[in-house]
């Protein structure tokens, strides 16, 4: 199945005619921690949540408090990429160099989907700064139950820079099993023996739910093959309100020298009217005054948007494949009066191709380093940006 990235162009006169819905949507995250000593909050962390005219979740910020300056600063970023079926086929990860003040490459993934629409491949890059290239890194390709949207089994590959090419990590392999529900009850990793090459048990986590289909309890365990049998490492219980809403996470350890759970963590949520999470409370166990501990909290801030639904849009299309792409891209325009003038910009900033069409064509991208780019289509006085990715 070709896949298409579809560009949506809306007339200034149509605006008034168009549906609108209401959304509530997630704007920002702050988080701040507690001095036992002083009993005084201060601030630590922030997340701001950029969106899509579609709700879909475009750039994501995370800032660090600078105390001496009494100012946030930026730490990394994320910037998400979709397809026009709004699934995600890229997220590109920042980080922020101080120094130069400028966002630097960290990494980037690539996602690909099935024709139900499941993630089928996951690949992974890191920047190379020094030749200033993306380097695959790694690759997941998952499998799925027959018919079935539920994972069975994902295999991991590793790039070999030698050989350019991905090699399989045959030494690991990764299992689901679902109850009737098709809720997932266990995941189990496996790894290959050296001594006759079978597989053994490496790790499990068994999954317990109540009959709304709530996670109440996970449990992991290590294989110890010398005592052929499962250790138990940690475990989290979950409880909810009357909606469903998860209102505290316990993390217990495992204690050998006691033979029982010891508490470790547990993080408490509170929800508005609406159920949409308001705070986040962090709370630390002390094992000497057998007692919780405040350690953080996050509030969570929301903002109300106009998005458009899809199918109720009167817009004019253009259509660009394949995404992501490797020597070409196809784009494809409607009957129009007039021409339209493309421009593809590196992430960086560095305008690479310019040239005005009045009828579909393709375009050579060969030439251009793998990463994501962003071209500009302008009609008129109608301009639309996006990412493309090649890859």
């Amino acid at each position: 199945m070709r896949k298409t990235l579809t560009f949506i162009f809306i007339c200034q006169f149509l605006s008034p005619l168009l549906a609108q819905q209401s959304h509530t949507i997630l704007q920002s995250l702050v988080g701040e921690k507690y001095d036992r000593t002083t009993k005084q909050w201060s601030n630590s962390t922030k997340r701001e949540l950029q969106y899509d005219e579609y709700g879909n979740l475009i750039v994501w910020d995370d800032f660090r408090w600078n105390v001496e300056l009494n100012l946030w600063n930026n730490s990394g970023k994320k910037e998400y990429t979709y397809n026009s079926q709004g699934k995600e086929i890229a997220c590109l990860k920042l980080t922020w160099d101080s120094s130069n003040e400028k966002w630097n490459n960290s990494e980037i993934s690539y996602y690909e989907y099935d024709d139900r629409g499941n993630k089928k491949v996951a690949t992974r890059c890191e920047w190379e700064s020094v030749t200033s290239k993306w380097i695959n890194t790694s690759k997941y390709e998952y499998k799925y139950l027959s018919g079935s949207d539920q994972v069975s089994e994902y295999n991991r590959f590793s790039w070999e820079t030698k050989s350019n090419k991905w090699i399989s990590s045959s030494s690991d392999r990764y299992e689901y099993i679902y109850d009737d529900s098709g809720n997932e009850k266990t995941f189990i990793t496996y790894s290959l023996s050296s001594s006759d090459n079978s597989w053994i048990w490496s790790y499990k986590k068994e999954n317990e739910y109540d009959a709304k289909g709530n996670l109440l309890s996970d449990i992991s365990y290590s294989w110890k093959n010398e005592l052929n049998q499962w250790i138990s490492n940690s475990k989290s219980v979950y409880t909810y309100d009357s909606n469903g809403n998860m209102i505290s996470q316990i993390r217990l350890n495992w204690l050998d020298s006691s033979n029982q759970w010891s508490n470790s963590y547990k993080n408490e949520y509170a929800y508005d009217a609406e159920d949409n999470r308001i705070l986040r409370n962090d709370l630390i166990w002390d094992r000497t005054s057998n007692l919780w501990y405040q350690s953080a909290r996050y509030t969570y801030h929301y903002t109300t948007i106009q998005n458009t639904g899809r199918s109720e849009l009167r817009f004019l299309e253009f259509q660009v494949y394949p995404v992501p792409a490797t020597n070409h891209l196809n784009i494809i325009l409607p009957d129009y009066d007039g021409s339209v003038i493309i421009e593809v910009f590196h992430i960086s900033g560095n305008k690479v191709i310019e040239q005005k069409m009045d009828c579909n064509e393709q375009i050579p991208v060969g030439h251009l380093e793998r990463g994501v780019y962003i071209m500009k289509l302008t009609q008129g006085e109608t301009v639309k940006s996006s990412k493309i990715i090649l890859k």
